[in-house]
């Protein structure tokens, strides 16, 4: 008799970002191809996932101008 295995969704998230080992990473997908409440559940990952991974990191001017200030003031200071 075959033992099924609970996956929570935190599992799913390494899944997504392949952050498993090989035989954990086939484990998942094998229960997603069995399993639809476990496919709507990774669906619904995916879709935060892709927002995450496309947001675009741009620092404010303000902090631009403050690091730059101190990197000026450090450099006189070092000579």
């Amino acid at each position: 008799m075959r033992m099924t295995k609970t996956f929570t969704e935190n599992d799913l998230l390494r899944f997504l970002y392949n952050d498993l080992s090989r035989v954990q990473h086939d484990e998942i997908q094998s229960a997603v191809f069995t399993d639809s409440d476990l496919q709507d559940k990774l669906v619904e990952l995916q879709y935060p996932k892709l927002k995450l991974d496309n947001i675009i990191y741009k620092p404010s001017q303000k902090t631009v101008n403050s690091i730059l200030a101190y990197s000026a003031s450090y450099e006189k200071e070092s000579v």
